[in-house]
């Protein structure tokens, strides 16, 4: 309970120590990974460029206002909700 979280590297290596223990293919493990990151940064750069031709940037901002702030709100309640 009052450990401090885990950082980033030893996340990581967690979880490909667990995959590589699963498959044992390391090598396509990684590269995997690596394609995935890849993947998921050009959608959002180019995808992103594209949403911004159709849709004006204050709609955008306001979405992501909203979104946080309902993500804040759930998690208010589920730490109030803890306590008792």
């Amino acid at each position: 309970m009052g450990a401090p979280p885990p950082s980033f590297l030893r996340a990581f290596a967690t979880s490909f120590t667990n995959f590589v223990a699963r498959y044992n293919a390391p090598l396509i493990i990684g590269l995997a990974s690596l394609a995935a990151l890849w993947s998921v940064s050009a959608i959002a750069v180019f995808g992103g460029a594209k949403l911004l031709q159709r849709v004006p940037m204050r709609s955008v901002n306001l979405a992501g206002v909203v979104a946080l702030a309902g993500l804040g709100v759930f998690s208010l309640v589920r730490a109030i909700a803890s306590l008792g």
